[in-house]
């Protein structure tokens, strides 16, 4: 241990010798640490999206144009195949897939919760999570503009967003 203090004080010493050094050491980084803050952003844009929609209505294509609107997703498939959720994941062609199901827009309105399912690629955890949230943003979005259309029209106690049930995938 006596011998770590040791070499601990030497090198001290150098640093304190030499001032080009310690500016290299003490300056640069907090440099950097201002520059690199401004290059550095959080947003997660251009997601690759999958879009299944088994029930066709005016309202799952107002839900599609919903998400092809921001510059958050990308739309690369809109199928009605729910096989193409494997291949398109596995290819890297899609990052999230939403599988609107049948008979969604009648249980809206008769007012029942409907499901959107929605599968997320796991495998880069934080542009999962990421995607997700924006994903659940725009549906909340949407299912309360429907509801504030529905309560002006009848006004209900009842008042049922669209309900996402999501899932990561890892390996796959």
């Amino acid at each position: 241990m006596k011998r770590i203090l040791q070499m601990i004080r030497k090198e001290f010493r150098q640093i304190f010798r030499d001032p080009p050094m310690l500016g290299i050491i003490f300056l640069v980084p907090i440099v950097q640490l201002f520059i690199l803050s401004y290059a550095i952003t959080t947003d997660v844009k251009h997601i690759k999206l999958n879009i299944i929609d088994h029930d066709n209505s005016y309202i799952s294509r107002e839900i599609i144009r919903a998400f092809a609107q921001t510059e958050r997703f990308d739309l690369v498939d809109h199928r009605s195949d729910i096989s193409s959720i494997d291949d398109n994941m596995q290819a890297w062609k899609s990052q999230i897939t939403l599988v609107i199901p049948e008979n969604f827009s009648k249980e809206l309105k008769r007012n029942l919760k409907p499901q959107i399912f929605v599968a997320v690629d796991g495998v880069d955890g934080n542009t999962a999570g990421i995607a997700l949230g924006y994903a659940q943003s725009i549906l909340l979005n949407f299912g309360a503009e429907i509801q504030l259309k529905k309560a002006r029209i009848a006004p209900t106690k009842d008042i049922h967003l669209v309900e996402m049930e999501e899932r990561m995938w890892y390996n796959l």
